[in-house]
């Protein structure tokens, strides 16, 4: 699958709504994946930036009001260590 498909991908998800997750789900998912990364693979800064940034959307876009006035789920802080 390259790029373009999984671009498609994406789009066909969040269009159908099939598979959709709440934001603060999104953002666990997020930190999880980040949490996974090898730190002393070369592509580690760019990969967790890149990641912190997806998850930093995915935030924003959970705290914007929908259509209706009614705010969403505003994802809920990640817990420390």
């Amino acid at each position: 699958m390259d790029h373009r498909d999984r671009i498609l991908n994406i789009v066909t998800i969040a269009d159908h709504g099939e598979g959709l997750m709440k934001p603060s789900e999104a953002v666990r998912v997020i930190a999880d994946l980040i949490e996974r990364l090898d730190s002393s693979c070369e592509s580690y800064a760019q990969e967790t930036e890149a990641l912190l940034r997806i998850g930093a959307t995915v935030w924003h876009q959970g705290q914007r009001p929908c259509e209706s006035g009614h705010p969403r789920e505003a994802a809920p802080p990640l817990p420390s260590r």
